[in-house]
């Protein structure tokens, strides 16, 4: 990336340095999209509350991955977003390796790799109880702070609008509202850090995970380091056990030690009886085609780009929104699930470009507000977090003028009230904390 003019020669290179070490310590690529300008920003704040060390001595403070500051600034700028039964379709194949390929008898062993704020590994748990199995399901993230929130098992309505597959009864409805694993269920689940960089997490039994589990992590890492960490997984997996990756992501070569096999529409990875005697590319093919309807905008990219991004198929989402915009600049749905997109790579100042780019075409567009607020406290402008917060409040009572083909997130109208109390409490947390910067 080209220095930025608000960064000196200094703190550019340093901050370069940074995201290669960060690079080298996590595996994610911290060069990719504004993340280096996300970096400066989160750095710059810390670094000031550091007894206004400069940007350059701050990172080289940095050398340790265990570092409570290095720990601190991960959390900051990876990604924790997921909701239950995400991919619906292909966790009903997974159900069925848990009906069909694991003997009745025995207990299922499963890790969820990248688990964010849990809502995978308790489906997964969820899946197995209606099957009539037990299992035991490990969760891991590299993020401290979405561990935690899956340690509670305590969610929203945004996070149970897509439970579908009998899975329902699973879940307790309590006030808030919030909803929890009913608790034979949570008692399968438990979470633990871990990078996966390091060696992978043995499973209980001691022969292995029957199912490994990690949607859309591998995306985020540098290309040269995921057929290492794709070794690694399949290393963890019990023989002939399943390592299931996004629907949507495409191998360019697999280990030595997995196989490519059929996983219902879509392809995954199996741990080899046999181990072939050399590597071997493969091409997965990508995610079929759904023929895209028309849509009350007149523009079937839209309702594609929905599609995609309601299944966490983010980057191919985030190129189809750049080309309805490149055709039509003045779209606000464009513009507000663009901004969307980038929150979900972690690229914030992408995200607040976009977002703010919306409500100048539309200021009642409340979901651009909620994320724009989000995107600022993920810069650390907490000033410019609670303006959009506030402004969120007041324009509440009105309907956002969306299309709800359009709509990644489903009927918005059934998560306005939970927005609405995150809202307000997110208000009162700054305002404790005091207005300004960092």
């Amino acid at each position: 990336m080209a220095q930025d003019e608000t960064l000196s020669q200094e703190e550019t290179a340093a901050l370069h340095q940074l995201a290669h070490r960060l690079g080298l310590w996590t595996g994610l690529d911290f060069q990719r999209g504004g993340q280096i300008m996300a970096l400066a920003r989160y750095v710059r704040g810390r670094a000031a509350r550091s007894g206004g060390a400069s940007v350059p001595s701050y990172v080289g403070s940095l050398c340790h991955p265990d570092d409570p500051e290095v720990l601190r600034l991960v959390n900051a700028v990876t990604v924790g977003h997921t909701w239950f039964y995400r991919d619906g379709q292909q966790l009903e194949d997974i159900a069925r390796i848990f009906r069909d390929d694991i003997p009745p008898s025995r207990t299922i062993h499963v890790w969820v790799a990248g688990c964010a704020t849990g809502e995978d590994a308790y489906t997964l748990a969820m899946l197995a109880a209606r099957e009539g199995r037990q299992a035991v399901v490990l969760g891991t993230d590299i993020n401290s702070e979405v561990l935690e929130h899956a340690r509670q098992g305590s969610y929203g309505a945004f996070s149970a609008r897509e439970l579908g597959g009998g899975l329902e009864r699973f879940l307790i409805a309590t006030p808030g509202p919030c909803y929890r694993p009913v608790p034979h269920v949570a008692r399968m689940v438990h979470f633990q850090r871990h990078n996966l960089m390091d060696t992978p997490i043995p499973s209980a039994s001691g022969a292995g995970w029957d199912l490994i589990l990690c949607r859309n992590v591998l995306i985020y890492f540098q290309a040269g380091l995921v057929p290492a960490a794709l070794e690694r997984l399949g290393s963890a997996l019990a023989t002939e056990g399943w390592l299931v990756l996004g629907s949507a992501e495409v191998l360019d070569e697999v280990s030595a030690s997995l196989a490519v096999e059929p996983l219902g529409s879509h392809y995954a990875l199996r741990r080899a009886r046999v181990r072939p005697s050399t590597p071997r590319p493969v091409h997965t093919p990508p995610r079929p085609a759904v023929p895209a309807a028309p849509t009350e905008k007149g523009n079937p990219k839209l309702a594609r780009a929905a599609r995609l991004l309601a299944t966490s198929e983010v980057e191919p989402a985030l190129k189809l929104y750049e080309e309805v915009l490149r055709a039509e600049p003045l779209c606000v749905e464009a513009r507000l699930w663009l901004g969307l997109a980038h929150h979900l790579t972690g690229d914030a100042v992408s995200a607040v470009r976009a977002l703010r780019g919306a409500l100048v075409l539309e200021p009642a567009l409340w979901p651009a507000a909620y994320y724009l607020a989000v995107s600022y406290e993920k810069l650390g402008l907490r000033a410019e977090a609670q303006r959009e917060y506030q402004r969120l409040l007041e324009m509440m009572g009105r309907d956002a003028p969306l299309s709800r083909e359009n709509s990644p997130l489903g009927d918005l109208s059934l998560w306005k009230h939970e927005i609405g109390g995150i809202c307000r409490r997110r208000l009162e947390e700054l305002s404790k904390r005091g207005g300004g910067h960092g």
